[in-house]
């Protein structure tokens, strides 16, 4: 489609100089403690990832037999059958001899499977946060514009007065990159010159950089009465989205419209979801130079490709600090989290099947070469192509895969959204599916070990935001032909673990069939139609 750039006018500003530190999954997305106070320590806990139910154990319908429920759908031949090897130059040879998996290393000790929690930013004393008003400076707010009320921020609860009240900020102190930030939002009463009697009006900043000033250069989340979940580009900052007119101003945002660069302005939100009496749930997802905008849990916006122009040029915007302002506008902050996103690296002896530079350890069924796409550094689904299977075999593993589930129409049935899977030996499914916002049932929603056991929460991600599955994958074990334990299988689905050790007595629904006595198998990505995206594929065998 053809792309359409709009550029409006936008102050200059100074690049941020504060370092980069590497990311800290435990303290939130945090990437750089940038002139923090020395003693603000770590994140506080916001509470346990693991959800309620998600021990796995035996599922519905008990030790059925080795064979119930697979689709006859042939095997793909071990990869010493005389398939061409198109694996890796690491991969290692796969002629006669041990099992072709003997030579990776061992996992060593316990796996991490990138499970995160939701860290509090506020404390009693905003001590991640300091507070900016241009006519007082950092940290002088003798009013009490920014306060503490027990758990709760309360911005600009102050007498009613005729007097004009700065507009101005809290900001963390901490860079962050890559992650989840979910928080709840009331309106007060008042409003107070220059915004007397104008809609209520206060904003989230993200990936912020410095100086100081109305407004410092950042992406918007706007919150505001009835432009909630708008996007504003402040100070030298633009994106591209897709939009219902791209020659409107503003345009607005629609998951299926025409793409369209902007630099900037304003982007405004595809539909109205906030209330304007009660608390609103907002979230926002910042995933590389990817965010998505969330009020009470429907997308009204997403962008790509952000950037600004640090005063050098146009560059990649991937991080920033974090702010919450005030504009004329009595309002309450509360539960205010940061979780980061998990997008593991390969560790150490791992086997990496996909880095975004080949297919070149996959193939089609028959052994021919893989016919999917590259694009930006990730394999897209052709659809009608087939499904990709690995050259190589594997038995016990630790999986990881990073997909991307693209929009849908609104009238599209639910398993025509973005529909993939990932099958571990070939045989065993875990779905994939764009099921943001759904309520899980039928066990074939996205995180469904497919007609085995729903995941034992939603943690999907809207369409255009990277998802990860780590997988701890146990093989079934066999006695001279007899299966005498079944698969097993664990999921952390964007850090959150959803299935824990769950029994898999049978080849889920269109999986190969088992093969007595086989403990080996390939990992298998699905071809369902849609065009789904795969970046870093890699797994890790387990002792």
């Amino acid at each position: 489609m053809r792309l359409v750039r709009l550029l409006t006018v936008s102050c200059a500003v100074v690049a941020c100089a504060g370092r980069v530190a590497p990311e800290d999954r435990t303290d939130g997305g945090v990437v750089s403690p940038v002139a923090g106070p020395p003693d603000a320590g770590a994140l506080p806990d916001a509470g346990s990832s693991e959800p309620e139910g998600a021990d796995g154990g035996t599922p519905d319908g008990g030790t059925g037999p080795s064979d119930a429920g697979a689709a006859d759908a042939g095997t793909v031949p071990r990869p010493d059958a005389g398939l061409p090897d198109a694996g890796p130059p690491d991969a290692g040879p796969r002629d006669a001899g041990p099992p072709h998996d003997a030579g990776v290393p061992d996992a060593g000790p316990p796996v991490d499977l990138g499970e995160t929690t939701w860290k509090s930013l506020l404390d009693p004393t905003l001590s991640r946060f300091y507070r900016w008003l241009p006519s007082k400076g950092r940290n002088r707010d003798p009013e009490g514009v920014f306060k503490m009320e027990g758990d709760v921020l309360h911005i600009l609860g102050l007498p009613t007065s005729g007097e004009a009240k700065d507009f101005g900020y809290v900001a963390t102190w901490d860079e962050f990159r890559d992650y989840r930030l979910r928080f709840e939002q009331k309106w007060g009463t008042q409003t107070f010159p220059p915004r007397k009697n104008q809609p209520r009006d206060s904003g989230l900043l993200y990936h912020l950089h410095p100086p100081d000033q109305i407004w410092p250069r950042s992406v918007e989340f706007q919150i505001m009465e009835h432009g909630t979940g708008d996007t504003w580009m402040l100070a030298g900052t633009g994106l591209t989205t897709t939009a219902r007119d791209p020659h409107a101003s503003p345009p607005t945002f629609d998951p299926l419209g025409q793409e369209v660069a902007l630099r900037g302005g304003q982007l405004i939100k595809s539909g109205e979801a906030e209330t304007l009496t009660g608390w609103n749930v907002l979230e926002l997802i910042a995933s590389g130079r990817d965010s998505a905008h969330i009020v009470n849990g429907r997308r009204v916006n997403a962008a790509t490709d952000l950037e600004t122009d640090d005063g050098g040029g146009w560059v990649a915007l991937r991080q920033g600090r974090i702010a919450l302002q005030a504009e004329g506008a009595e309002v309450f902050y509360r539960n205010v989290q940061v979780r980061p996103l998990v997008y593991l690296q390969p560790p150490q002896g791992a086997v990496v099947l996909f880095n975004g530079s080949n297919q070149d350890a996959w193939m089609e069924k028959d052994g021919s070469a893989a016919r999917w796409r590259l694009v930006d550094g990730t394999m897209e689904v052709v659809p009608g192509s087939g499904d990709l299977y690995t050259h190589r075999w594997f038995g016990d593993v630790h999986l990881h895969v990073e997909f991307q589930v693209p929009a849908s129409s609104a009238a599209a049935a639910e398993q025509d959204r973005g529909n993939s899977g990932v099958y571990l030996q070939g045989r065993y499914e875990v779905q994939i599916l764009d099921s943001f916002g759904a309520t899980l049932s039928g066990t074939n929603d996205c995180g469904a070990i497919y007609g085995v056991r729903d995941a034992a929460v939603n943690e999907s991600f809207p369409p255009g935001i990277w998802q990860s599955y780590d997988i701890v994958f146990r093989a079934p074990r066999w006695s001279a032909g007899t299966k005498v334990s079944p698969a097993r299988i664990t999921v952390v689905w964007n850090g959150t673990r959803v299935h824990k050790d769950v029994e898999v007595w049978a080849s889920t629904t269109l999986g190969d069939p088992e093969i007595p006595g086989e403990p080996d198998g390939p990992l298998r990505l699905q071809d369902h139609g849609h065009r789904v995206r795969y970046r870093n594929i890699w797994v890790q065998r387990l002792p």
